[in-house]
């Protein structure tokens, strides 16, 4: 497309395509730097060119940040203003920032076909429009904050050792041995029963009657006779006894 820069016009090609920046200032200043080194030739700088590679940002030492913000100062936007740098809001279609190329100029160059940075001449391959919120978010905020935090750096919080577990006692295999099997305990045999001996069956003497107790004979007493009534001058006599041997009769 034609593009009129005051008195001038310029046929430029845009050749822009999209990127994501990690949200952090030393990202933000290496991608700046990619920028820069977009539109003039890089190529045989090695020291420029390892900074470029934002997304790897995390690999950077503190004396890396330190040397990153050096070339930034280098590199800064006034060197390149007019020149690679155009602050041109219509010509940020899309993005922020965009990249052209110059096919053809007439009357009168815009963009200088080399440009003296550091007393070394760097050839241009591109010219790069811009906004200021740009400038603002990938090179003067990065700048500023970087600057400071380099200058002050955070107190190294150092944690104390952590406490190492020792090493856990590994038991060694154990080897399986099969616990000998129970023995049953011989069985308690019982003694030979205590046989009875035939009891003789002895039939207790049979209680004998003492013997009758025996009477002893009567004394056979003959009933004396009736005694004759006496007179009375029969009474009057005395009686005698006469022992006759088995009965006394009384006269």
């Amino acid at each position: 497309m034609a593009v009129v820069f005051g008195r001038n016009e310029v046929n430029i090609k845009r050749i822009t395509e999209s990127t994501s920046v990690p949200n952090n200032n030393v990202a933000r200043l290496m991608y700046y730097l990619s920028c820069v080194c977009t539109a003039i030739d890089c190529d045989d700088d090695d020291d420029i060119n390892r900074f470029t590679n934002y997304s790897k940002w995390s690999r950077l030492s503190i004396e890396d940040q330190k040397q990153l913000l050096l070339i930034c100062y280098t590199f800064s936007p006034d060197v390149f203003e007019g020149k690679v740098f155009f602050h041109c809001e219509e010509l940020c279609i899309q993005f922020l920032n965009e990249f052209y190329e110059i096919d053809q100029v007439r009357q009168q160059l815009v963009a200088v076909e080399s440009i003296i940075i550091a007393g070394q001449a760097r050839q241009v391959t591109k010219i790069m429009t811009y906004k200021m919120s740009w400038l603002q978010t990938y090179y003067i905020r990065p700048m500023k904050n970087l600057t400071r935090q380099l200058e002050n750096p955070p107190q190294r919080r150092t944690n104390p050792p952590q406490r190492v577990n020792p090493p856990q006692r590994v038991n060694p295999p154990q080897r399986r041995v099969n616990p000998p099997q129970r023995v049953n305990p011989p069985q308690r045999v019982n003694p030979p029963q205590r046989v009875n001996p035939p009891q003789r069956r002895v039939n207790p003497p049979q209680r004998v009657n003492p013997p009758q107790r025996v009477n002893p004979p009567q004394r056979h007493v003959s009933p004396s006779p009736q005694r004759p009534k006496l007179t009375k001058s029969q009474e009057r006599k005395p009686t005698v006894a006469v022992d006759t041997g088995c009965c006394c009769t009384i006269l």
